[in-house]
Parts: C-alpha cells; structure tokens; sequence
C-alpha cells in the first residue's frame, strides 16, 4: 500500500484536531494478495468506540464504515474517507461551540 504515511498522516491530524486516538489491526489475511485491515478510533481520554473503518490493506479500497452520526455514503478509498471524515469532525464540533455560544 503506497498510501500508508497519507492514512496515518491523516489519522493523527483527526486525533490531534478531535482529542481522539486510533489503532489500526489486521482483521483478516488469507495468505496472498487478500488482506483486510481496520481503523478503530477512540475518544480520549475514555477510550469510548466512535468508529471503525474496514478496507483492503493493498489497495485501500473500503469495504465498511460505521462511524457515530455520520451517515454519508462510503467513499471509494480509505483516503477519501479518511477525510470525510475530518471535515465531518470539524462540522461536528463547530456545530458545538455554536450551540454553546446561544446557550
């Protein structure tokens, strides 16, 4: 996978810009050319799930997306969907600091 310092460039921009953290974990390996890894992304500091990302490690192509409010349609690689993801944290927590400067 040529893309591996993009991905975990990309990572550790949402976790310092978010207060998260993430692992990423082999979740299937048949031996040749078909390897599944997976993204987890955590809060901190309490380590509550707030994602998980599936693709294949050789390609980047992503297989499944569960991510906590986020409902937009899978992008076609984990680069794609890993900034996806940012802008939809960035929207998330601006839309917080609004709804608490009107309080």
């Amino acid at each position: 996978m040529s893309d591996k310092f993009t991905i975990i460039n990309l990572l550790n921009k949402l976790a310092v810009e978010q207060k998260l953290t993430w692992r990423i974990k082999s979740v299937y390996a048949n031996g040749k050319d078909n390897n599944l890894l997976e993204i987890l992304i955590m809060t901190m500091p309490d380590q509550r799930h707030r994602g998980k990302i599936t693709f294949q490690a050789d390609s980047g192509q992503v297989q499944k997306v569960q991510y906590r409010g986020f409902s937009n349609s899978i992008a076609g690689n984990i680069v794609d969907m890993l900034l996806d993801v940012i802008n939809f944290e960035k929207q998330r927590k601006a839309a917080r600091s609004t709804q608490k400067t009107l309080c």
